[in-house]
């Protein structure tokens, strides 16, 4: 007898069927490498194609044949790549214990092992950044108990798949499986090198600024328009000192400064409040925040406020919102007089959810893998399909109307995360690494910014800084794509333009962090670029302006006469004009009912609504000495230049003269007790003259959130 390659001995004319001859220990350490690489790279790849299209069909109307490409390609890619990474090291594992181990090499099966490998490892892989999202662990890191749980789940589901996959590697399923694994291998891996060069070409670069040529009124005169086209952009969570043309140093803004010159920069441009809704709310309906009532304990704008969507909508605009932020959506009641409202962030659910989750939640804060992995898998906040949306619309829309297009940009706001061309604009090189491992937590940040602890060093706040000017910089690209866009489709002369932010960022000044718990400069004063060829002439005015006069603004650029609003100090800020035309429902009841008389004086007025405060349960959990009665109550802020007055909700007050004092370091209303008295006087007769909002609440606490929105405050930090 002698051994036969396919296990058949031969003894006379009989033949009887061996076990095949088993390969030596490294030959079958070799096999398992084989087989857990060819399990990995295929089940990833089908896995992200798959969650990718249960992930996307939901938003199959918004998503055209770019997206699909993107988030298809770049699911299958991340999945199939980071699964054979996993199988490659779980195999080089296995295959250790079976060159050492005999008995090891004479019971594993390669093909089921690599199976079990597999499904333990990726549905830890899918549950732990799934179970940190959720709260149940790793909200400050990767804690060493949870590790532990999560390889005790890794092993008894390893060990029950491979039982499992013993038992089939028994029975006829062993040959279709087996067969799948050889042949399928090079196809797999073919798909996931074109998805990785279709990756490479849509990855992050930094561009040059965009060179805009506008198109002039007479050119663009086919389309048979005599009112404009409005745009509204608000690049939310951008500071106004950090902005190019408002003198910030760093060359964060290069197309919106270039887009400046030949526009209105307004220099004192003066927020209503220091967060999305009620700012949002008050850009639409010309009201102060307890006017209109959208705050932190009402997130509803109720239906009675006319916005400037609806009047537009009436007057026969086309009307189309683009908000990357869940402010602005049918849960909060701003989609009001819009035709359509969509949310371009939302589509990046499909590109690969669990593997993004994976490196934010898990391997980010664990050292030197997570930078590596997060530099690929990092993604914007939504301005990159904002903009392609934006471009198929203007194709498809009706030419013979114009429109109001309203766009809401995310990517300044927490957690900073510029793709890696913009960081290494701003992070030091040796620091690149550390600037991936900082992440973002709401109870350090609480006890940073409410409880004044030392919870973020010197070195972490500085890099929080430097990713915000990323993160900037990164917007402003797309910003000079949206406006090469609209200067190709529709005709720059032909638009009212205005962008904008909502609110500001404390980025370690006055020892807070985000945007709550006070009224500095740092939250309240925003850019604001208005072009308008048509009746603005480029250049920058010192006037005191607010959001609540943009609807007053709009609504004279439509109608070509200002319209009286509500709001007790919206004004339009172009220069008067006479005409006879009005859009009839700016006199509805529902904004008569809020007529309020002027007040003397030209001053801004700024509200923070936020009965019981954001954060102060946190901050009293970590220390229940302290005392939360100066954020539950309603603070005020009233600036009328160069005075600054800002009274909390306890009643303390402070001053400052921001012409002297920019950072608003040093509180002289003892000093200056008059000019405080004269500016609490001005204050007091505006909360006089108002039509304070006294609607039922709708919502109050979280109530009529969907999961989805929860979701994502949560990871903003709006709620816990």
């Amino acid at each position: 007898m002698h051994d036969q390659p396919n296990g058949i001995e031969e003894s006379g004319s009989e033949h009887v069927v061996t076990p095949p001859v088993r390969a030596g220990r490294w030959g079958s350490g070799r096999r398992i490498v084989v087989w857990s690489v060819r399990t990995g790279l295929i089940g990833g790849l089908l896995f992200g194609l798959a969650q990718s299209l249960v992930l996307g069909w939901p938003h199959r109307g918004m998503m055209g044949a770019r997206q699909w490409s993107d988030v298809l390609t770049y699911s299958g890619a991340a999945h199939g790549v980071l699964w054979a990474l996993y199988g490659c090291a779980m195999g080089l594992a296995w295959a250790t214990v079976v060159v050492v181990s005999r008995r090891a090499r004479d019971s594993i099966r390669p093909g089921a092992l690599s199976v079990a490998a597999f499904a333990s490892g990726g549905s830890a892989f899918v549950l732990w950044p799934a179970a940190a999202i959720l709260g149940v662990s790793l909200a400050e890191g990767v804690q060493r108990p949870w590790c532990l749980v999560m390889a005790a789940y890794w092993v008894v589901s390893f060990v029950t798949v491979c039982v499992v996959a013993h038992w089939l590697a028994r029975t006829w399923l062993a040959r279709p499986v087996c067969l799948m694994g050889r042949v399928g291998f090079i196809p797999a891996a073919g798909v996931v090198v074109v998805c990785g060069a279709v990756q490479w070409f849509e990855r992050p670069r930094l561009w040059p600024p965009a060179e805009i040529t506008p198109v002039k009124s007479d050119e663009a005169a086919g389309e048979g328009r005599r009112r404009p086209n409005v745009v509204l952009v608000v690049l939310d969570t951008q500071r106004a000192d950090r902005t190019g043309c408002y003198g910030y140093g760093r060359d964060t803004t290069p197309n919106l400064d270039a887009f400046a010159e030949d526009a209105t920069v307004f220099e004192r441009c003066v927020s209503t409040s220091n967060w999305t809704l009620p700012v949002h709310a008050s850009m639409f309906t010309g009201l102060y925040p307890s006017e209109h009532g959208a705050t932190w304990n009402h997130r509803w704008l109720d239906d009675g406020f006319v916005t400037v969507a609806e009047l537009l909508k009436e007057a026969g605009y086309e009307t189309f919102a683009l908000s990357n932020n869940d402010w602005i959506s049918t849960a909060t009641n701003l989609s009001q007089g819009f035709d359509r409202v969509v949310r371009p962030e939302s589509l990046y659910r499909a590109r690969g959810n669990s593997v993004a989750e994976f490196v934010e939640w898990v391997l980010r804060p664990a050292g030197w893998l997570g930078p590596r992995v997060g530099a690929l898998t990092s993604q914007d906040a939504g301005a990159k399909y904002t903009n392609q949306l934006v471009a198929r619309w203007l194709g498809r829309r009706d030419r013979d109307r114009p429109f109001f297009l309203f766009i809401n940009y995310m990517e300044p706001h927490d957690p900073y995360q510029p793709h890696l061309p913009y960081r290494r604009q701003f992070v030091r090189p040796e620091e690149l690494d550390a600037s991936y491992r900082l992440v973002w937590s709401w109870r350090k940040t609480v006890a940073y910014s409410l409880l004044k602890r030392e919870a973020y060093t010197a070195d972490e706040l500085r890099l929080c800084s430097e990713k915000y000017d990323g993160e900037i910089r990164q917007l402003d690209d797309r910003v000079g794509e949206l406006l090469k866009t609209l200067a190709r489709q529709v005709g720059l002369d032909d638009c009212l333009i205005i962008i904008t932010s909502d609110h500001g960022e404390n980025l370690g000044e006055h020892h807070s962090l985000i945007h709550a718990w006070n009224l500095y400069e740092t939250l309240v004063h925003v850019p604001l670029i208005v072009r308008y060829p048509r009746r603005l002439t480029p250049g920058r005015r010192l006037d005191t302006v607010q959001p609540v006069d943009f609807l007053p603004t709009i609504v004279d650029a439509v109608t070509r006469s200002p319209a009286v609003m509500g709001s007790t100090f919206g004004r339009s800020l172009l220069p008067s004009r006479s005409a006879s035309t009005q859009i009839a429902s700016t006199t509805r009841a529902a904004v008569a009912s809020t007529q309020a008389t002027q007040p003397v004086g030209r001053a801004a007025i700024v509200e923070l609504m936020a009965p019981g405060g954001i954060g102060t349960d946190v901050a009293q959990r970590i220390d229940v000495r302290f005392d939360r009665s100066g954020y539950e109550g309603p603070a005020r802020a009233i600036t009328l230049w160069p005075w600054k007055y800002i009274v909390s909700g306890d009643g303390r007050e402070a001053l400052y003269r921001l012409d002297h004092d920019q950072g608003e370091s040093e509180n002289v209303v003892k000093a200056k007790g008059g000019e405080a008295q004269r500016l609490a006087e001005q204050l007091r007769q505006w909360l006089g003259s108002r039509r304070v909002y006294r609607g039922e609440a709708q919502l109050t606490g979280q109530q009529g959130l969907g999961e989805e929105m929860r979701r994502r405050l949560r990871n903003l930090g709006y709620i816990q």
